[in-house]
């Protein structure tokens, strides 16, 4: 789990309440608030829909650079909470028991394991925390729900607020524009996206950028997330909202976006002075550049089984022979969704054989962009491809034929011509479609699910 740098922690509740008695009140009238409270109110409402009634909430932190605005905004949420009646909330003096019992240390460092601890510990279902920070003269409130026993984000809500009077009171200041301090580049590890570890740095208060050049990344999200930089925390960002990473020199930079979907990860290469710019997060189109740097060709429009879009690799790999051309193979399918699972059948198959240096073998032992979790599309997904990419003139593929992971029979394979979009069971430069040898060699184009 990651590590959060905590400006300012209280960790609070009310006495449970039940929920059964009456039903949530409706949502007040926000138009006579200020700025804050309004935002408030709109963050409770959007808590009320998602956290599943009745549930046990625990209100960890909001995260200022005031202790005061920081008490503001909890105990507003709180009371919303408490008259809301859409769940119920810790005791607040059950908490303060345990902290002191355990020696947690809720005004430093707390990571993500320690409060949800914390929650478990209280009977909570869901925990709730926040922060306040300033960009560009103007404040953002972010709030996040976690699922205690998953750890899964249930909600987030982000709202912008204007140079507010009553923030600023709170702040004693007119708010700072802040931003990293420059980070040199790291060498990037190749592994799977997973959520930071370390405890990130803390943002050093600078003031806004002037008009004279920088070098820097500026990370655009796609949709609302977290956005990492060399393993650290840096800040939530709103659905299309930019952030600019000041760097101090060129080399190779590890970012990450945390969304309530996926994990988008990048090694971003920097060579050349100025603003290089980058996507992250968020939902792809067919075409779009893939988090392993491959291209989107198919989106089934929600995640199911764990992914939701298919992302060919940037280039061909082979050409390399199908193998075990004389032998029967089962256990395959031609259907959308099962090229992973025909890719580890052949590859199984073959290493019995001693076989190697194979299609299969080959776009499983693929790596892009430190992802390795790449292997031989099935006929459908083959197909879509050519479809979505090869015939719109995307994905530099040739004009000659591609393997698939999808056998045709006892010893027949399916493979597809890039230059007509033809599909059928054959192998070599002249042989008729039905009469398969297969150690011909074709094109590979490995492909992954995400």
């Amino acid at each position: 789990m990651k590590k959060m740098t905590w400006g300012f922690i209280t960790v609070i509740g009310m006495i449970v309440f039940s929920t059964c008695a009456s039903p949530p009140a409706a949502a007040p009238d926000i138009s006579g608030l200020d700025d804050l409270s309004r935002a408030i109110r709109q963050v409770s409402n959007y808590l009320n829909s998602t956290i599943p009634g009745g549930n046990m909430v625990a209100f960890v932190n909001v995260q200022s650079q005031s202790p005061a605005l920081s008490d503001f905004i909890i105990d507003d949420l709180i009371a919303n909470a408490v008259n809301d009646r859409a769940f119920s909330v810790v005791d607040r003096r059950q908490l303060e028991a345990i902290r002191a019992e355990q020696d947690f240390q809720f005004s430093g460092e707390v990571d993500d394991d320690t409060a949800l601890s914390v929650g478990r510990f209280l009977g909570a279902q869901t925990i709730v925390s926040g922060r306040i920070s300033t960009f560009g003269g103007h404040f953002r409130l972010t709030i996040r729900a976690l699922d205690v026993q998953t750890a899964l984000v249930q909600g987030q809500y982000n709202q912008n607020i204007g140079t507010e009077r009553v923030i600023t009171t709170l702040l004693g200041t007119s708010g700072e524009h802040i931003t990293p301090t420059p980070i040199a580049a790291t060498n990037p590890v190749a592994q799977q996206p997973t959520l930071a570890t370390q405890a990130p740095a803390r943002p050093t208060i600078m003031p806004a950028p002037t008009a004279t050049a920088i070098t820097a990344i500026e990370v655009t999200a796609r949709s609302g997330g977290t956005l990492f930089f060399q393993g650290h925390e840096l800040t939530t960002l709103w659905d299309g909202e930019a952030y600019t990473i000041p760097i101090d020199g060129p080399g190779t930079f590890e970012l990450r976006m945390v969304t309530a979907e996926f994990i988008d990860s990048r090694s971003i290469v920097v060579n050349t002075r100025g603003i290089t710019r980058v996507n992250l997060g968020g939902v792809f189109a067919v075409g779009d550049i893939g988090p392993a740097g491959g291209i989107i060709f198919y989106d089934r429009g929600r995640h199911i089984d764990g992914w939701r879009w298919l992302e060919a690799a940037p280039r061909d790999i082979g050409p390399a022979e199908w193998g075990a051309h004389r032998q029967s193979i089962s256990g395959t399918s031609t259907a959308l969704g099962t090229g992973r699972q025909n890719t580890q059948v052949l590859i199984n198959n073959m290493r019995q054989r001693n076989e190697s240096g194979r299609a299969a073998e080959l776009a499983h032992n693929f790596i892009q962009n430190g992802f390795t979790d790449w292997f031989l599309p099935s006929r459908e997904e083959l197909n879509l491809m050519y479809r979505n990419l090869r015939q719109r003139g995307l994905g530099n593929f040739s004009g000659g034929r591609y393997w698939s992971s999808s056998g045709n029979g006892d010893s027949a394979v399916w493979v597809q011509d890039f230059s007509n979009g033809r599909q059928g069971a054959g192998a070599g430069a002249h042989v008729n479609w039905n009469n398969v040898n297969r150690v011909a060699t074709f094109h590979i184009r490995p492909i992954r699910a995400f």
